[in-house]
Parts: C-alpha cells; structure tokens; sequence
C-alpha cells in the first residue's frame, strides 16, 4: 500500500520538474523534518 498524505497537483510537478515528487521504496522509513523558525 502507498500512502500519500498530500496530492500535489500534476501542474505543480510540471512547473517544478527538477523537484523529486514522488519516489518508491519497500523499507517502511519515516523521515521527520524540523523547522525552528525564523531567528530573531
């Protein structure tokens, strides 16, 4: 099963080819991103 938690419309990834959008794989792998914010 593939989740996707966002669609991203097919004219976004036509506008930003050279993004990865979508990629595949048969690890179950979580990647977490933190965003601390602007820095005063």
């Amino acid at each position: 099963m593939w989740f996707t938690p966002v669609k991203i419309p097919t004219l976004i990834k036509r506008i930003f080819p050279n993004y990865v959008w979508d990629f595949s794989s048969k690890d179950k792998v979580i990647y977490l991103t933190f965003d601390d914010g602007p820095t005063p």
